[in-house]
């Protein structure tokens, strides 16, 4: 049974028959295991992003001594240790991202779950646009400074170009992120909705929601 079936037992204001009642026993079960599944892709999908990261860290740390003969050409040693601080500093945000969602604990009472999951999504969805940008910034003027460039020069084509570039770049990653979010809150904000707004009497919901921990934890 899925939650388009459980929304369909929603339409009636009176008189349930044995298939609808069956469907509010099942809602509580239903979205908890919807939140649990959601938890679980999303700790999957920062796991992902980490492992892709280490994994070409270790290959640009490999492969940068020979691109550069050995650090040879002007600027590559820095350009490497500018490299490899910039790997680790988005490592470390991920990782920590990672840890906050592992180390979530989900309320047993189904409102408040969402309401959790919600609150997670959209702190998230914050933080990780503030880093991006944040991100951009750093590469772009810390760059500079550690070339001991400064500011000076900034208004070169090549230096305006890039910083073009940099930009449209930035935009399509906080579109991604943007996407990937909202339609997380999206559905969870759906399923928090459709269960307040239930036109079957709450109690109906509130009695399978207890009878649902009851039956799982006591």
């Amino acid at each position: 049974m899925d939650i388009d079936a459980l929304k369909a037992g929603w339409k009636h204001n009176s008189g349930l028959s044995a298939d609808e009642q069956s469907y509010f026993d099942r809602l509580p079960a239903l979205l908890q295991s919807k939140t649990v599944d959601m938890i679980t892709a999303t700790k999957r999908q920062y796991e992902r992003v980490i492992t892709v990261l280490l994994g070409s860290m270790v290959v640009a740390t490999l492969a940068m001594p020979v691109l550069t003969d050995g650090f040879t050409y002007p600027g590559s040693p820095q350009g490497f240790v500018k490299m490899i601080f910039f790997y680790q500093l988005i490592l470390l945000f991920y990782w920590v991202k990672l840890r906050t969602v592992s180390d979530l604990t989900l309320s047993d009472s189904i409102p408040e779950r969402l309401e959790q999951l919600l609150t997670m999504f959209r702190r998230g969805l914050r933080t990780e646009v503030i880093f991006i940008v944040a991100l951009l910034l750093g590469v772009v003027f810390v760059g500079r400074f550690f070339y001991g460039k400064g500011l000076s020069g900034i208004q070169a084509p090549d230096v305006l170009v890039g910083l073009a570039l940099s930009i449209v770049f930035t935009g399509a990653m906080l579109m991604l992120v943007r996407k990937r979010y909202q339609a997380k809150i999206a559905e969870l904000k759906h399923y928090l909705q459709e269960y307040r707004q239930a036109p079957v009497c709450g109690i109906v919901l509130i009695v399978s929601t207890f009878a649902w921990i009851y039956g799982t934890y006591l």
